[in-house]
């Protein structure tokens, strides 16, 4: 297995198995979101802890620069904080602003489309499906 996917599946499998693998899931994805051993970054649910802080790494990937309460190794903690430590900003906040801002410094890119989204206004201005 290449490297760079031995660790993806290493972190998915940290994260998943122990959920999945439940007698019931439904209880356990519930349980996991209430002790962060699943959490979403910047979430707007109440269920979610959101202490999971995401962050670009100099090559643009997101990295974890607080893991919250997930149960992710110390070795992949490890490559995340060495990821994220060559971009050379100590203070976290900046780093937040820098990746907020990347978009718009990183030059032309695929999003948004060159095609036209179907319209959307309806949503807009509430007045339901387009007919």
């Amino acid at each position: 297995m290449q490297v760079g996917i031995s660790w993806i599946v290493e972190e998915t499998t940290a994260l998943l198995d122990p959920v999945l693998q439940s007698a019931d899931t439904a209880y356990s994805i519930c349980r996991s979101f209430a002790t962060g051993r699943l959490d979403v970054p910047f979430s707007a649910s109440r269920y979610a802890n959101a202490k999971v802080v995401p962050m670009r790494a100099n090559d643009g990937a997101i990295r974890i620069g607080d893991f919250g309460d997930l149960p992710i190794s110390q070795s992949l903690r490890r490559r995340h904080q060495r990821a994220l430590l060559s971009r050379g900003i100590v203070d976290v906040f900046a780093k937040l602003e820098q990746d907020i801002l990347w978009f718009c410094h990183t030059g032309p890119r695929s999003f948004p489309p060159s095609h036209p989204l179907p319209a959307l206004g309806h949503l807009r201005t509430g007045l339901g499906r387009p007919g």
